[in-house]
């Protein structure tokens, strides 16, 4: 073997390995189950991680499994909704915030931004490679969802630096309603019920939010439950700092708060 045929060698090698891989990947199947045939489902983002467990029953026996990712986009949240109403489960819960405001800290914030739309098709394809790949290996995927928080016992902790990343949101209709109004029929078509949920916002959260911001964002929701003909679960009144790892994330304390509202809510006669 000559030099030259050495060096084509060691240079097509890894290439076609890492081909193989992507092929591979491409052809894995999605997971069948990704609610484990939950009766019912929650999809959203960390506030909900921090809301309720990973899965737990209901009085009334029924399965919840919830699925919460960082800073979810619409585009992910409606791949998962999606996926729960190819499940059939009884009811679906669905945050009604990352369908309305962008924080500070995201680009592109708005639905007007220019290339928006293109942005988030590399992104979504790019993710769709990579999670593949993980598949493929076993390991977690970016819509698998994030674990059982670590810090739920402790106090609020605020740090002003990341604090200001958050707001002002950038409050918006929902980029992708003509995609979530027909998800939404679809699931009322086979019997499955479709509520948005709005988490609790500490005293500080709301603070930093301010009063305007917090009016249109609560519009905002009431808006699209009533376009979407859906029930909206608002938290109750009276939420405290003491409730909060920071200024919008249940402690164990705030959980099992809200659980108890979830509770009420899930189990009320139909």
């Amino acid at each position: 073997m000559t030099l030259r045929q050495l060096w084509l060698a060691w240079l097509l090698g890894p290439l076609a390995l890492g081909i193989a891989l992507v092929c591979a990947a491409l052809w894995a199947p999605e997971p069948a189950q990704r609610f484990d045939g939950a009766q019912v489902v929650v999809i959203g983002s960390s506030l909900g991680v921090h809301a309720m467990p990973l899965r737990f029953h209901l009085s009334d026996g029924r399965q919840v499994r919830r699925i919460g990712l960082s800073v979810p986009t619409e585009d992910e949240l409606l791949t998962l909704f999606e996926a729960a109403i190819a499940e059939r489960p009884s009811e679906v819960l669905l945050e009604a915030a990352p369908f309305l405001a962008d924080f500070a800290f995201e680009q592109p914030k708005g639905c007007q931004v220019p290339a928006r739309g293109l942005r988030q098709a590399l992104r979504s394809g790019q993710l769709e490679v990579v999670d593949r790949l993980r598949r493929l290996f076993g390991q977690r995927t970016s819509l698998d969802g994030m674990l059982e928080p670590r810090w739920l016992d402790r106090p609020q902790d605020i740090d002003p630096t990341v604090m200001a990343t958050f707001y002002p949101l950038t409050i918006h209709p929902p980029c992708l309603e003509e995609r979530l109004a027909r998800a939404v029929a679809k699931a009322q078509a086979q019997g499955i019920r479709v509520t948005l949920v709005a988490y609790p916002r500490s005293p500080y959260g709301k603070a930093r939010l301010g009063a305007q911001q917090e009016r249109e964002l609560t519009e905002a929701s009431r808006q699209l439950a009533a376009r979407l003909g859906l029930g909206l679960l608002v938290p109750s009144a009276g939420w405290t700092d003491g409730e909060f790892t920071d200024h919008a994330h249940l402690n164990a304390r705030g959980r099992a708060r809200f659980m108890r509202d979830l509770g009420m809510w899930l189990e009320q006669p139909r």
